[in-house]
């Protein structure tokens, strides 16, 4: 019991890592300063995201006037003191920070309420809160510059592009359902069946592609930042043609194409 009470309590929705953390790196990593307020935006917002699932946990058991294992509370105040602890080092290095801390610390309430509602289930929920994590990409650029350029808003709009366009198309495949998924490379006419859904992400993708050169152009940023772009339309071009045949799948498939656009973005940012 003693080794259950220290082992932390992590996040279940492993895409909300993406999500969460996506935006900031390459807000932070794509902008032009010192990084020791990123590491500290970094270690308050990762803090900040463990202390999301056991402060959820409790705020659901007092609404239900249930009690709370106490290790749930050890891990609430444990995350949310260390969060509290990096987020006063931001206000420290720079005053002004604090408008940034005060709208994350609103959207982690706003995350812990919606949880308890089943809210989140909902699409245009997860739509504005996708949008609204994607703000950590000017949030991560304040921390290194003091500033906000129109070259960090081009980013952040680019972030928030590819992000809508991959949660779309995960969207309407989940909805597909895994079964027929497992079916498709046994039974043709299912397989012909959601071959529509892949089509339109097809469209989707390369209209996400567009979209990313108006961005470029129109805030004057490096064209070659459309080639992070480019894996997913490969990947979904491949849905396509030979659907997958899991969820699963789906989800380590756009965990790659998360790491490679992140990863990509940065070092051609930074290199090219």
């Amino acid at each position: 019991m003693e080794n259950e009470f220290f082992k932390p309590i992590m996040p279940k929705e492993h895409g909300l890592w993406v999500w969460v953390f996506l935006p900031i790196v390459i807000g932070g990593l794509c902008a032009q300063g010192g990084l020791s307020g990123f590491y500290l935006l970094l270690g308050m917002v990762f803090f900040g995201f463990m202390a999301l699932t056991p402060v959820r946990m409790f705020y659901k058991n007092k609404k239900k006037g249930m009690a709370t294992a106490e290790n749930v509370l050890f891990w609430s105040a444990t995350f949310s003191l260390l969060a509290v602890i990096f987020a006063l080092l931001l206000i420290v290095r720079n005053p002004l920070f604090t408008r940034w801390i005060i709208l994350m610390a609103a959207g982690f309430y706003v995350g812990v309420r919606s949880f308890h509602g089943g809210f989140h289930r909902d699409a245009w929920f997860e739509y504005g809160g996708l949008s609204a994590l994607s703000i950590g990409s000017l949030a991560g650029a304040y921390a290194v510059s003091d500033r906000i350029v129109l070259h960090d808003v081009g980013v952040w709009l680019l972030v928030l592009l590819f992000l809508v366009d991959r949660t779309m198309e995960s969207r309407r495949v989940a909805r597909l359902g895994g079964f027929q998924l497992a079916l498709a490379d046994q039974q043709a006419e299912i397989a012909e069946r959601i071959k529509p859904v892949f089509l339109k992400n097809l469209v989707t993708s390369f209209m996400a592609m567009l979209f990313a050169l108006a961005i470029l152009e129109k805030f004057h940023i490096k064209f070659a930042l459309f080639w992070p772009f480019f894996p997913g339309f490969v990947v979904t071009l491949w849905y396509y043609f030979r659907p997958p045949g899991t969820l699963r799948r789906i989800g380590y498939g756009e965990l790659f194409l998360a790491l490679f656009f992140t990863v990509s973005f940065v070092l051609i940012s930074s290199f090219y």
